[in-house]
């Protein structure tokens, strides 16, 4: 049968005791026993002594004196820092600002703490808010998404649009191609809907969350084929169906505001209401979201025996490979042109 471990020494510190009552301190040491974890402050009168649960040893923080907080307001201050740091390993409380000392003391640490953080921030960026903006847009009435497109109706007619000069004629031929398409790839609950307005200059075609869609004269009359106009057609139906309008805004609100719309904070969801129509009429799609448009739009059109041809070649008369003016806020918005071409290309072949 092996002896019993022999007990360590007691830790013995020289140091400086605060009697909390003034500035001045005394010279003194003090001694810990690991046994019994009894601190013993030696002083000329009467020793302080603590039992375990009695004091506090602070934790470490950067190059200051490490503490001993005693009973009745006294201090016991240490530069002996590896004593203390013994002492301290018994106590459970303060492992915070030993990380905070930590980081202090390794430079190392310190930038990777920072690697970390920026790599939590863009994580949270590129996929926590997508995910919640998602999420809430799933769970938001469809009332709210009418009543915000039609208050936004009223922003943009007056900021971008005049009344439109297509003929009626021309104006119905098209809005029966448009309920083919919305018929065939619409879902319930939304009301599709298309209105035609005079874009000032733009070549343009948008959408609302509630179904109603936008185009204007100019895009039109630059199509070449009708089948052009559809494609186009396709690529929005496409964002309502998927949220894309409601998924941008509530991507901008900023993480708070979506963890208490997805928590289902009552308060955020009318603040939210009424800024609605107001962030819609500022808002553009993401990348990813311009592109998955794409992909269903190039889709619709394969089935129907089109090729991808009308929404490349529309694209690319709307902003040209390698154009970097600003044509319009829609096509600013969206990838390069190149980019979207060959990404329709690659969606054909493999349909092929």
């Amino acid at each position: 049968m092996s002896p019993p471990p022999t007990p360590p020494p007691p830790v013995t510190i020289e140091g400086y005791l605060f009697d909390g009552s003034a500035s001045a301190s005394e010279l003194t040491t003090a001694v810990f026993d690991p046994v019994s974890k009894r601190i013993r402050v030696r002083l000329a009168e009467q020793d302080v002594i603590a039992e375990s649960g009695q004091y506090k040893v602070q934790p470490p923080l950067g190059r200051l004196r490490r503490k001993i907080e005693l009973p009745g307001g006294r201090v016991f201050e240490s530069d002996d820092r590896e004593a203390m740091d013994r002492i301290g390993k018994l106590q459970s409380r303060g492992s915070g600002l030993r990380l905070v000392h930590l980081f202090e003391s390794k430079m190392r640490y310190v930038l990777l703490a920072l690697v970390i953080l920026f790599a939590f921030v863009w994580a949270v960026y590129q996929f926590g808010i997508p995910a919640m903006a998602k999420h809430v847009a799933a769970k938001l009435p469809y009332s709210m998404s009418k009543v915000a497109s039609e208050q936004t109706e009223g922003i943009i007619n007056e900021l971008m649009f005049d009344p439109s000069a297509l003929d009626s004629a021309r104006q119905a031929e098209i809005t029966e191609g448009f309920q083919r398409v919305a018929d065939e790839m619409g879902s319930e609950p939304y009301e599709y809907q298309l209105k035609f307005r005079n874009g000032r200059g733009m070549q343009n075609a948008f959408a609302l969350p509630s179904g109603t869609i936008y185009v204007t004269d100019e895009l039109v009359n630059d199509a070449q084929d009708d089948r052009e106009i559809f494609a186009v057609m396709a690529h929005e139906v496409s964002h309502v169906e998927m949220q894309h309008g409601m998924r941008s805004v509530l991507q901008n609100t900023g993480v708070f505001v979506l963890i208490s719309l997805a928590l289902g904070d009552v308060a955020s969801v009318t603040s939210l209401g009424a800024a609605l129509p107001t962030a819609l009429a500022k808002s553009g799609y993401s990348r990813k979201f311009e592109n998955e448009a794409d992909e269903e739009a190039a889709h619709y059109c394969i089935e129907r025996g089109w090729t991808t041809s009308p929404l490349r070649d529309i694209l690319t008369r709307i902003a040209p490979p390698g154009d970097g003016s600003d044509v319009t806020n829609w096509i600013s918005s969206h990838p390069d042109t190149a980019k979207r071409v060959e990404h329709l290309l690659e969606i054909e072949r493999e349909r092929k």
